[in-house]
């Protein structure tokens, strides 16, 4: 497959799963990490904000034959516990009712 097929599908693929933050990390051919938001694909590139950026930044615009590797979120945000682990249940010692 084509490297720029290839760029395209992996990009979509993470695009259509791109959460509430709205975040889309990106990994280029030469090892650049990008964290974009807003993004949007065209027919031979796409294009986004990078984060942590202003909403009147400079837009970032790729083309999909240097895509490696593309995830919905990004790496700054925290991973938040499940709600198991940030509301633990107490086990009671109870008395023995053969006492």
């Amino acid at each position: 497959m084509p490297a720029e097929a290839l760029g395209r599908r992996i990009v979509s693929t993470a695009f259509v799963m791109v959460g509430p933050d709205g975040h889309l990390t990106v990994e280029l051919r030469n090892g650049r990490v990008l964290i974009l938001r807003n993004v949007v694909m065209r027919a031979k590139d796409y294009c986004g904000l990078p984060v942590p950026g202003g909403p009147d930044g400079p837009q970032y615009c790729g083309g999909y034959d240097d895509v490696v590797a593309a995830r919905p979120g990004d790496l700054a945000v925290p991973v938040e516990p499940g709600l198991a682990a940030s509301n633990p249940v107490k086990s009671e010692v109870l008395p023995s009712r053969r006492e």
